[in-house]
């Protein structure tokens, strides 16, 4: 089952249906089930979650995944929504994010306590 927005709202200001389309598939995209390693035969790859990561997580890396400015607007909007209160450091080195995202993340970092 998928993480519950309602476990990290602080209030009743926001629902779980505050992520329009475009954050939901943004959160599905960079989310995983388990699996097996595709270099160690032998080794699991656990489950992520990137809505669970961003809720309870002191760091979220995002690295090398190639996000883009779409993909950046959109965690911007989930920031602004989610408020996470735990979240420290975002990683997102490596990647194909643009001025129109880094703007969009720039633009929530006000909404994040401890960023």
């Amino acid at each position: 089952p998928r993480w519950s927005t309602q476990v990290y709202m602080t209030d009743d200001e926001h629902e779980p249906d505050d992520f329009d389309a475009s954050v939901k598939s943004f959160f599905k995209r960079y989310s995983w089930d388990t699996h097996q390693s595709k270099h160690l035969k032998h080794l699991e790859i656990p489950a992520f979650d990137l809505e669970q990561g961003l809720a309870t997580d002191e760091q979220c890396h995002i690295t090398e995944t190639k996000m883009n400015d779409e993909d950046a607007i959109c965690l911007g909007k989930a920031l602004r929504i989610m408020k996470p209160e735990r979240l420290h450091q975002i990683h997102l080195s490596t990647n194909k994010i643009g001025d129109e995202g880094a703007a969009a993340i720039a633009d929530a970092v006000p909404s994040v306590p401890h960023l």
